[in-house]
């Protein structure tokens, strides 16, 4: 399994990214398209791991996480992979 820290994303925002997408479509560029449900940023890329170690790293991500307010970000470009 690969696994990553992300970030989820509102749906306002969501929203103009699905605007934004549907527009590169019609480039025709050979790319995958994911669905709206799939956009966040992603914070850390972890790699591939064993499925046994999610638990894990959920809960770790939890102790650091826990109690955090929630933050502002500012996107001033896209990218892909």
């Amino acid at each position: 399994m690969r696994l990553f820290v992300a970030v989820d994303t509102p749906p306002e925002v969501k929203d103009r990214l699905e605007h934004l997408c549907a527009e590169l479509r019609e480039s025709h560029a050979q790319v995958r398209w994911e669905s709206r449900n799939k956009f966040h940023v992603t914070m850390k890329f972890l790699g591939a791991a064993d499925d046994s170690l999610v638990q894990n790293v959920m809960a770790a991500l939890e102790r650091v996480s826990g109690g955090r307010e929630p933050f502002s970000v500012t996107v001033r470009g896209i990218g892909t992979f």
